[in-house]
């Protein structure tokens, strides 16, 4: 790690001093006002140093660092994104003040509508899967395990559900 933020506060403050206010008794003073702001530099710098930012989240990256966890050698879990379910879409009608249900466009009522002028969609679908091999089955430590680590590396934005497939 770099030593950007290495900074010895009491040494700067004694060195602030002009030299001929450079006596002990002026130098422990400033030490001991610095003090502080050492104990929270320091704090910092354990804080700094325990974050992992060594992995991204993108979806290869993701996917590998769950692979590398839960199926090392066969290497066989997948994301894919979510499917979007338009059964469970509402839009308000503005000038009746009423919803209005989107239709699947195979089905008799459908009607085309706008989404979202915002670009608000699915705020219950999932934006990804985590698609498990058909018979790979996670204990409950392993599944808290891996919805800890998929928190911790995903988008804040993002959702998703664990899925076999």
């Amino acid at each position: 790690m770099s030593n950007y933020y290495n900074i010895n506060y009491s040494r700067i403050g004694v060195l602030l001093l002009p030299t001929f206010l450079r006596q002990p008794i002026a130098s422990a003073f400033i030490r001991a006002i610095m003090q502080p702001l050492d104990n929270m530099n320091d704090e910092f710098n354990e804080y700094r140093e325990s974050l992992d930012i060594g992995t991204y989240s993108q979806v290869c990256y993701l996917q590998g660092l769950i692979n590398d966890n839960f199926d090392p050698l066969e290497r066989r879990i997948r994301i894919r994104q979510a499917a979007l379910d338009e059964d469970a879409f509402l839009f308000w009608k503005r000038n009746t003040n009423k919803p209005v249900r989107l239709y699947k466009r195979s089905s008799p009522g459908f009607v085309p509508r706008l989404m979202s002028r915002k670009g608000f969609i699915g705020t219950e679908n999932p934006d990804f899967e985590i698609v498990l091999p058909v018979g790979f089955t996670l204990s409950e430590n392993e599944e808290t395990y891996m919805r800890a680590l998929i928190n911790q590396n995903k988008l804040a934005s993002k959702t998703y559900i664990i899925t076999n497939g």
